[in-house]
């Protein structure tokens, strides 16, 4: 199912998207774009949940941006993920990029994608996650780290455009505060960014879209887009 919102949510001079400036994403807001053919995705204004989402389908939602981050500009991204453990390698992604479609595709299309991903575990089982980055036709992924099954984390993710050649990617991740204070934070992984890359759309969750038909569910909320590094 292909679904495009044209209810609500206009900018200024009657932009469809997100204004980036430090409020809640609204998910329902116009120019929103869902894939979702099995229909694995659950919206409301603030939560996005995903139930049975398996590798192998194309299925996001997207969200574009009235005033994109550009090739100069700091960002900050915030919000609530939990992963539910249903298969081995089942996972999700969630960031920023300048293509509105599946994760792979944006990496197959030569895009950028700056954010993370959840994964599936069979060992606990428990949810793993770690940073993405997709540039040039490349991904880049982090070392996966534990961050339990059946609970709520609290991400941080963050480009800073002083660090590095091109900028790099922060993500942070604290297990119980919501406020995201520094002491609050399980781990802390970066990467240097290949390139400076604007940034069109949000990436609310998407669907690897890959060969292999593993299973997660979960939901991701509270989303929030700024700007200005906190």
């Amino acid at each position: 199912m292909l679904k495009v919102n044209n209810l609500i949510g206009f900018g200024a001079g009657g932009s469809k998207g997100h204004l980036i400036n430090g409020s809640q994403v609204n998910l329902l807001g116009l120019g929103a774009l869902t894939v979702d053919p099995n229909s694995r995705l659950t919206l409301t204004e603030s939560r996005v949940t995903f139930t049975s989402m398996p590798r192998n389908e194309d299925c996001f939602l997207s969200i574009p941006f009235i005033n994109p981050v550009q090739p100069d500009e700091d960002c900050e991204l915030l919000m609530d993920v939990r992963g539910s453990y249903i298969e081995n390698g089942g996972g999700a992604y969630f960031g920023i990029s300048n293509l509105a479609d599946d994760y792979l595709d944006i990496v197959g299309a030569g895009k950028n994608f700056a954010g993370s991903r959840i994964l599936g575990n069979s060992t606990g089982p428990y949810i793993t996650t770690a940073y993405v980055e997709a540039d040039g036709g490349s991904e880049y992924l982090g070392s996966s780290v534990q961050i339990g099954n059946n609970t709520t984390r609290y991400y941080k993710i963050q480009i800073n455009r002083s660090v590095g050649t091109y900028g790099t990617l922060y993500v942070k991740v604290a297990s119980s505060d919501a406020n995201r204070t520094a002491n609050s934070f399980l781990f802390t992984q970066s990467v240097a960014l290949k390139s400076k890359a604007a940034y069109t759309n949000l990436i609310a969750v998407s669907s690897r879209n890959d060969g292999f038909s593993l299973r997660l569910s979960g939901f991701i909320e509270n989303i929030k887009i700024s700007k200005a590094l906190s």
